[in-house]
């Protein structure tokens, strides 16, 4: 697979320019209020919006991962994102979605719903079954940087030096990635995820990051 193209299922993605990605949060606690969704009518009508607006996928979360907040039920968390994604799937067929949780369960789920990607804030630390989830589907995996749980994260923000310590996490993350079939791979650095504002923001670094990790991209 070409490394500008995500496959997910029958879609491709082309990453050879930007992408935009809307944000559809199934929960009442998430970071942002206006991200929030709880009635299918109105999520319907947003992700009409956002596409309409330009959105090139969606991104779909029932589980709040704002500063403080609890890993929520992994079952029920489940039941919710299959029924919506199958409603969105039916309403927008050709629609490339991504699936935010970090339980395998959800993953199975959501992508025999007919979800394209997983984005999994955890890197696979919470429940390890989301990789051979990913891996039987073959989907696409955003990797994002954070340590601990949301629910503590913000108590670890101090890093002798981040950027330093983000490459080796990403590094050793997708050679194991690489070792369960995992391919594709969308790197998150984390931003607002175990880091103080400082950190968010330290842009050139970030770049370098990136700019280290892509020598090696499939």
């Amino acid at each position: 697979m070409n490394g500008n193209v995500l496959k997910g299922g029958d879609l491709l993605v082309d990453l050879s320019l930007p992408k935009v990605m809307g944000i559809i949060n199934l929960t009442e606690d998430s970071f942002y209020k206006e991200s929030r969704f709880t009635d299918e009518i109105l999520v319907l009508k947003k992700v009409e919006e956002m596409v309409n607006a330009g959105a090139d996928m969606i991104d779909i979360g029932a589980m709040s991962s704002r500063p403080g907040a609890k890993l929520s039920n992994p079952d029920q968390e489940s039941k919710t994102i299959a029924g919506y994604m199958k409603t969105i799937r039916r309403n927008f067929p050709s629609l490339f979605v991504s699936i935010d949780t970090v339980y395998g369960v959800v993953a199975n789920s959501a992508l025999y719903e007919g979800a394209n990607m997983i984005n999994d804030i955890s890197a696979g630390n919470i429940d390890g079954s989301i990789w051979d989830i990913v891996s039987s589907f073959q989907a696409p995996y955003v990797l994002m940087h954070m340590r601990g749980l949301p629910e503590n994260m913000q108590n670890n923000t101090l890093y002798d030096d981040i950027m330093s310590e983000m490459l080796v996490f990403f590094k050793d993350k997708i050679r194991k990635l690489k070792e369960r079939g995992i391919y594709q791979i969308v790197i998150d650095p984390g931003i607002g995820f175990s880091k103080d504002i400082d950190s968010n923001f330290c842009y050139s670094g970030t770049l370098k990051v990136f700019q280290c990790l892509s020598t090696q991209y499939y």
